[in-house]
């Protein structure tokens, strides 16, 4: 689903048991369990049981959530199942790119995730979201698998945080493995955390293994 339905658009208690396989004929794509690309302002009460598999240059993909393209969307209380097989771009769980996501919160992943690629844009992978900016991810975790061939950013609860945003009250139980170097930064509850602009990461424990 690509949503452009603006201020006041919701999804609740809604869910996703189909599979989503994408040909690869674009250089790039937003695939999400629920929500490709779209402005939905909150998103609550989903799950999605469904694998997410896409052959494509790029992809924004997430569990619940592909590419969220407004500043006050809300994500709580989703879950995803389903495994996540891509060839590159911004992955996770729940939302693959949240740069735009004002908040998650409880939200949690059990679906392996799988990366074939590097790519020259970067990939930034998470067990909840692979890339935030300023938005705050709590009370939140991951049980899944994270595997990558090369990767830039690979995190269990976040690949790539930046601004003033937080991560609190998350864990992480899932191995976080690289199979080949030339990545830069592995870490059980996030990849990379830019303490200069203000993130603060709170009350956060990784139990996985972090191979890379």
């Amino acid at each position: 689903m690509d949503s452009d339905s603006g201020e006041g658009s919701y999804i609740k208690n809604s869910y996703n048991l189909g599979n989503l396989n994408h040909d690869g004929l674009n250089s790039y794509d937003c695939i999400g369990g629920l929500v490709g690309h779209g402005t939905i302002r909150i998103v609550e009460n989903c799950y999605n049981k469904g694998s997410i598999i896409s052959n494509s240059g790029y992809s924004y993909a997430g569990g619940i959530y592909g590419y969220s393209n407004y500043s006050d969307d809300t994500i709580s209380n989703c879950t995803n199942y389903g495994k996540i097989n891509v060839n590159s771009g911004r992955i996770a769980g729940i939302v693959g790119d949240s740069y735009y996501i004002k908040s998650i919160d409880n939200c949690f992943n059990y679906g392996n995730i799988t990366l074939a690629k590097i790519s020259s844009y970067g990939n930034h992978v998470g067990g909840i979201t692979g890339n935030s900016f300023g938005g705050s991810i709590t009370n939140c975790f991951n049980k899944a698998d994270i595997i990558v061939d090369t990767s830039y950013y690979a995190g269990g609860i976040v690949g790539y945080i930046d601004g003033s945003g937080k991560v609190e009250s998350c864990y992480n139980t899932g191995d976080v493995r690289c199979l080949k170097s030339g990545g830069y930064t592995y870490g059980g509850t996030g990849g990379v955390v830019r303490y200069s602009y203000g993130t603060k990461v709170r009350n956060v424990y990784n139990e996985g293994e972090v191979d890379g």
